[in-house]
């Protein structure tokens, strides 16, 4: 996986699946809501406990849609020309194309749609117009972004600063 994983239940690189796979796996007690502790609190978490006096090096980099309901999670030392490629080719890519297709199909439906169907529609309809602009941005990065890791994080992450929303 080029060192990502995503926020994104389904997907075979779901973060907050293989987390609870691998507690489980050590008998260790399961938290109830693992997305939504990644979602929120994760991060800052991480950020805290990779950081010494005033620097800050965390090892994983969350770019995110600007909702944060779509997260890339970059593992740093993995990082190379390629891997924001990656990111659009076999993450955002295939989730615009489901989101794509799931809409579609409901607009199909026209007013037999329910409510709930609405409010699905108008959700997959954000989401893919997040999921554009992530792309659309990791596009205009990808091609100039020449990770060097003896630059420290800082300075290699300063081009992904945008997509942070944590």
């Amino acid at each position: 996986n080029a060192g990502i994983l995503v926020d994104d239940q389904g997907h075979p690189h779901d973060l907050a699946r293989l987390i609870e796979e691998v507690l489980a796996r050590v008998e260790a007690p399961v938290p109830e809501d693992v997305r939504r502790w990644l979602q929120k609190d994760f991060f800052p978490f991480h950020l805290q406990r990779y950081s010494r006096s005033r620097r800050k090096a965390p090892i994983y980099l969350p770019l995110s849609t600007a909702s944060g309901s779509y997260t890339l999670w970059l593992y740093y030392p993995s990082l190379t020309s390629q891997t924001l490629y990656t990111a659009i080719n076999d993450f955002v890519e295939p989730k615009l194309a489901e989101v794509e297709t799931e809409a579609a199909t409901l607009r199909t439906q026209a007013s037999a749609r329910s409510r709930d169907e609405e409010k699905r529609l108008e959700a997959l309809t954000t989401l893919q117009a997040e999921l554009r602009d992530l792309r659309d941005q990791l596009q205009t990065i990808a091609p100039h972004y020449q990770p060097n890791h003896d630059d420290g994080v800082q300075i290699t992450a300063a081009p992904l600063w945008p997509l942070f929303r944590h």
